[in-house]
């Protein structure tokens, strides 16, 4: 035998045992084919007898019936590392999985096996190789179970009904009532909901769960409303129970930016970044956030109020009852009221020549900006130097991989990016922003409802998520208290 053959058959053998300082102490003595020939013998009897007993330690603790609490836990992570795996990649072999989450190929052919027979998984084609047999693929099978997303923000409600690949099978849309009552609100978000359960023509029982999107502060582990538009009647309203209750699903609320984060994380430009920052511009602003890849939720259950950063001091109230805040500045609202201002001093503008006098929308003011008009050109200027300031001041606090932008306000006015990608550039650290890569969100108009949606995916593969919903696992468990799969 060749001594590379040897050399590469003895690193081999060393993946069993662990056993580098041998490795390297044998190196000297691979001249000595008899030497070499007795030690193989009996490294390779070591190797495989401490691969068997691994092998048949792990398939116990797979296929034995579960009562310890901490064997079934760990089932289930290593279940739900799988379908982490599988969306993340979009298409993963058993031995890569097998690599991934640390067990014996064994061990993982017959959880991959179980996902595939319960339908979560599907056959997704080989990996590419020149030669041998090709490994098989294996990704998410995005019609094994259905997710209900809903976003009701002051303007529009909407309901989609998506896949497990996140990609819409029926979307909804009305108006919010704004300035009616609460429960004239909630039937409106329900009855929205229910017309995009039937326009996908697929059963309840196919749904894993809801998730609403909420303008405003939320509580996601408590899934309550703190605060909506400052409307007394919805300060700490248990609107998760609520829904759950009128939707017969399980549900869960999420904050805007979060939701957006998330589907950024599992389905967008976010895939394998490890710390990230999603900004959301509309009627309110907010910002999601990521460390070591996972969803973070300060102790109080609010975080990320970027909105109520100070951008102006002394600047006009915000609703939060502080001056200047970045909202009261920024937003789609705070826009209209910077150009109201101006007009209201004598400021020559034709922002009322593309709607109605007085009635003029935030759409209109883009209009003008884009035709030409120097009051309302000036005002989006200014709102991408606020923006920019404040995200500035967000990465060099906490240095992230990537900025991910999104929101009414970005959709509608590009030259607002560019302002803050500039502003961004000027006013944070070059350390700071060095690797940080400044992107625009994959999912545009539908990121916030898509994000509510995401949202309850992530209680379906992450352990311990910050939701706490145990709801959907119990709808639909990846496991019985046998041990056995359910789907």
């Amino acid at each position: 035998m060749p001594i590379a053959e040897l050399n590469n058959l003895f690193i081999f053998i060393d993946l069993y045992n662990k056993s580098s300082s041998i490795c390297l102490i044998l190196s000297h003595f691979l001249t000595n084919p008899a030497f070499l020939v007795i030690f193989l013998s009996v490294r390779i009897r070591m190797a495989l007898k401490d691969s068997k007993q691994a092998e048949d330690s792990v398939k116990t603790e797979y296929t034995m019936v579960v009562r310890p609490n901490k064997l079934k836990n760990l089932q289930e992570r290593h279940l739900q590392g799988i379908l982490q795996y599988v969306t993340l990649m979009q298409g993963v072999t058993k031995i890569q999985l097998s690599n991934l989450l640390g067990m014996s190929l064994s061990s993982m052919n017959e959880l991959v096996n179980r996902l595939l027979e319960q339908g979560w998984l599907r056959q997704a084609g080989t990996f590419p190789g020149d030669r041998g047999r090709k490994a098989q693929l294996f990704q998410m099978n995005p019609d094994h179970a259905c997710l209900l997303g809903i976003d009701c923000g002051r303007k529009t409600t909407k309901a989609v009904v998506a896949d497990l690949w996140l990609r819409p099978i029926a979307i909804e849309t009305t108006q919010t009532p704004f300035k009616e009552s609460q429960q004239t609100i909630l039937r409106n978000i329900v009855q929205t909901a229910q017309a995009a359960l039937r326009s996908s023509g697929k059963p309840l029982k196919k749904i894993v769960g809801g998730g609403l999107g909420l303008a405003g502060q939320v509580d996601e582990r408590a899934g309550r409303c703190l605060n909506f538009f400052s409307k007394p009647e919805w300060n700490d309203f248990p609107i998760q129970s609520y829904l759950s209750e009128h939707l017969n699903l399980p549900f869960l609320i999420v904050g805007w930016s979060r939701g957006g984060l998330l589907a950024e994380k599992w389905f967008g430009k976010a895939r394998n970044v490890q710390s990230l920052l999603f900004v959301h511009i509309g009627s309110t602003i907010s910002m999601g956030m990521a460390f070591n890849g996972s969803l973070y939720l300060s102790a109080s259950g609010v975080s990320g109020e970027l909105g109520h950063m100070t951008a102006k001091p002394n600047g006009p109230r915000c609703y939060c009852g502080n001056q200047g805040c970045l909202e009261a500045v920024a937003s789609e609202n705070g826009i209209l009221e910077q150009v109201a201002s101006a007009l209201s001093e004598g400021i020559q503008s034709r922002v009322n020549d593309y709607g109605r006098k007085d009635n003029y929308t935030y759409e209109d003011v883009v209009q003008a900006a884009n035709d030409g008009d120097k009051l309302a050109f000036q005002v989006l200027e200014q709102t991408g130097e606020y923006l920019g300031t404040c995200v500035a001041d967000a990465i060099n606090l906490l240095s992230p991989e990537l900025v991910i932008l999104g929101g009414h306000v970005f959709d509608k006015a590009r030259q607002i990016i560019r302002t803050v990608e500039v502003t961004i550039r000027k006013r944070a650290l070059e350390t700071a922003t060095r690797n940080a890569r400044i992107e625009f969100t994959s999912f545009g108009a539908e990121t916030l409802v898509l994000g509510a949606a995401a949202a309850v995916f992530e209680c379906i593969v992450t352990p311990n998520n910050v939701f706490g919903l145990t709801d959907i696992s119990e709808r639909f468990p990846l496991q019985k208290e046998n041990g056995r799969l359910e789907g």
